[in-house]
């Protein structure tokens, strides 16, 4: 009954509050790239996946360290998380699109590998932002005592989030970006710097968080 409390748990995570912390993370990201409707599908599958893939390695650490090891260390995860968006940030700003001969880098950020991998990396920067849905499976991982059990709650809770809307948003994204870049050609450089910029003030904001 563990497991399907937990997958449940994480459907639910992944419709409600997951789907709204996450958004401003994915979206930009899609904007940027683009790809269509199911090429951004396909790539957001990827984004799903670095977290599921993060809950259940976070998830077997904690039952082996203990549930405070993310808590006492939540100021360096913020700014690692913010830090690491930025570099996202620049490397889209960076890539070249229009007539000029693509370089290394437009090639692997605009290719289907490259958006994976870096969907993928988003996906585990976001999984590790400390919330209560975190707090409470690295609380029941770590009373289970066993690594095997405690990345097997991850994985679970993880898989829920498959049945999210962001696939589905990613894709929404991807489609939207896609029919400005074909319908106005010139929109595509400041398309994807607007985004990169987008993604580079999150990650500021991220690790250097602002106190009312």
């Amino acid at each position: 009954m563990e497991y399907i409390n937990l997958f449940l748990i994480g459907a639910v995570y992944g419709f409600t509050t997951c789907s709204l912390t996450c958004l401003p993370y994915l979206a930009p990201y899609m904007m940027g790239v683009g790809g269509g409707f199911k090429g951004g599908m396909r790539s957001s599958l990827f984004f799903v996946f670095g977290k599921v893939a993060t809950y259940a390695a976070v998830s077997g650490a904690a039952a082996m360290l203990g549930q405070e090891l993310i808590k006492k260390n939540e100021h360096d995860v913020r700014v690692f998380i913010g830090l690491s968006l930025v570099v996202v940030g620049v490397l889209l700003f960076m890539g070249k699109e229009g007539g000029c001969k693509p370089n290394p880098l437009s090639r692997l950020m605009h290719s289907a590998s490259g958006r994976k991998s870096h969907l993928f990396v988003l996906g585990i920067l976001t999984s590790l932002i400390p919330c209560v849905p975190l707090s409470s499976l690295l609380l029941l991982s770590a009373k289970s005592g066993s690594v095997t059990t405690g990345a097997a709650y991850g994985f679970v809770y993880g898989a829920g989030l498959i049945l999210s809307p962001l696939i589905l948003a990613g894709g929404f994204f991807a489609f939207v970006s896609e029919r400005i870049r074909m319908e106005i050609p010139d929109m595509r450089v400041v398309l994807r710097r607007v985004s990169a910029a987008v993604l580079i003030a999150t990650g500021v904001i991220a690790a250097v968080p602002i106190y009312g």
